[in-house]
């Protein structure tokens, strides 16, 4: 099955942005509705560029808008798009059609990035605690995957978080955003958290996500 806006014609300022766009077979990630989801470049050409569906989270209508990011020395680029099509093969393909010029993004405050590493869960409500692997995250925020389990808390509840972030450890204090409990061919639950870092520890972070994006470079280059 395939899903598609329609054949509306590309507008000037997406051939501008499909003048810059992500090499194939390279990572990059997706901004759907305010998260960041892994994904991998099929094509890039003709004014769209196919990606991986992600392998977690709702799928998306097509219309809906969403921003391409990768890496590049120093910095990011962002490729606003719209989501056009989506096949229904598997894995599945998304593609999507530049709707601005590409532009390079410093702004480290809305960079995510995650890594093979454990989030430690403390519930405050009742002590109850939890081990999680964390997906992405950002200076207000992270997202983890509890995969043996789950944590009895709902939005709102106060939550103790520690978190290895290279040679550093990050410990904050956190409010639940989100709970989703994932479906029976998964295992486990989704945890959104929010907290407010510190000045010393968002500068943890963010070396976190840089380290992270350098990684997914190498490994582009290398593969």
């Amino acid at each position: 099955m395939i899903e598609t806006t329609g054949s509306e014609a590309v507008s000037g300022s997406a051939r501008e942005a499909a003048r810059k766009l992500p090499d194939v077979d390279s990572p990059v990630h997706l901004l759907v509705a305010g998260e960041s989801r892994p994904s991998r470049v099929v094509s890039a050409g003709d004014g769209t560029v196919t990606v991986t569906a992600p392998a977690d989270g709702p799928v998306p209508a097509a219309g809906e808008d969403i921003d391409v990011y990768w890496a590049v020395p120093g910095s990011r680029i962002v490729l606003p798009c719209r989501l056009t099509e989506i096949s229904g093969e598997t894995p599945g393909r998304w593609t999507l059609t530049p709707t601005a010029a590409a532009r390079h993004d410093d702004r480290r405050r809305s960079a995510r990035g995650g890594a093979l590493t454990t989030v430690d869960l403390h519930a405050e409500r009742d002590g109850a605690t939890a081990k999680a692997a964390l997906i992405d995250i950002s200076e207000g925020g992270l997202r983890c995957w509890i995969d043996d389990g789950s944590l009895p808390v709902t939005a709102g509840d106060p939550v103790r978080i520690g978190v290895r972030l290279g040679t550093g450890e990050a410990r904050l204090n956190a409010l639940v955003h989100s709970v989703r409990e994932l479906p029976r061919s998964y295992s486990g639950q989704h945890i959104v958290l929010t907290f407010e870092a510190e000045h010393e520890t968002a500068t943890l972070i963010q070396r976190y996500v840089i380290a992270g994006e350098t990684g997914e470079r190498r490994q582009a280059t290398t593969s």
